[in-house]
């Protein structure tokens, strides 16, 4: 922290880069069109789905084990299917 508040240049382009990294990969637009992307693709494999639970970690991908939990946990809700679509950083479950 000390060498940033020392360097204002560095300090600049730190800032310059995280902003580009945020719009690159978070933008609302990309993260919008990622949600109705998944849904499309759930609703093509299952049209009478009933109940939804998910992760997205961009970052770091997700484990397989918590949705699995959260599906059981909203079994009761029907119908009588389940399934997880897991895709490298998302993991949805049904």
């Amino acid at each position: 922290m000390l060498y940033l508040i020392r360097n204002e240049m560095e300090r600049k382009d730190l800032g310059n880069r995280a902003r580009w990294s945020i719009k690159q990969n978070y933008s609302i637009d990309l993260i919008a069109d990622r949600y109705i992307g998944l849904y499309q693709r759930m609703l093509e494999e299952d049209p009478k789905m009933c109940g939804i639970c998910g992760e997205i970690d961009f970052n770091k991908g997700v484990a397989t084990e918590p949705i699995q939990k959260m599906c059981r946990l909203m079994a009761h809700r029907g119908p009588d299917d389940e399934g997880i679509l897991f895709v490298k950083e998302i993991n949805i479950s049904k």
